[in-house]
């Protein structure tokens, strides 16, 4: 768009282009919708990160892993072990989420709870 309007017809828009425009934006929608919902790239499943502190050792994690499985049982799938480690860990609040916090107890809107 910015080639046709800066050096196919300087300060013109023309019939064509114009069409040209209003046949292009449903598809750029689609095309942004489609890679939206992951059809283009990989089939694959991005990972999901574990919520374990990222300065944490090999040995420290499996220690807490040990731990779990001890208090909890044996039959403890890994998942379940690093749902129940992400959850001893507790989530640390963004300051995000203190900003938006602070917005709706201003304009009244509904509470947030952290933690």
């Amino acid at each position: 768009l910015l080639i046709i309007l800066l050096l196919i017809s300087p300060n013109v828009v023309e019939i064509w282009e114009g069409v040209m425009t209003f046949i292009f934006f449903p598809i750029l929608v689609t095309a942004a919708w489609a890679a939206d919902k992951g059809y283009f790239g990989s089939s694959k499943a991005p990972e999901k990160k574990c919520g374990l502190h990222a300065e944490m050792t090999e040995e420290e994690i499996a220690e807490m892993e040990s731990n779990v499985r001890k208090e909890h049982g044996e039959h403890l799938t890994n998942e379940q072990v690093a749902r129940y480690l992400e959850a001893m860990q507790g989530k640390t609040t963004s300051r995000a989420a203190y900003r938006i916090g602070a917005t709706r107890a201003m304009f009244g809107g509904k509470r947030v709870k952290f933690g």
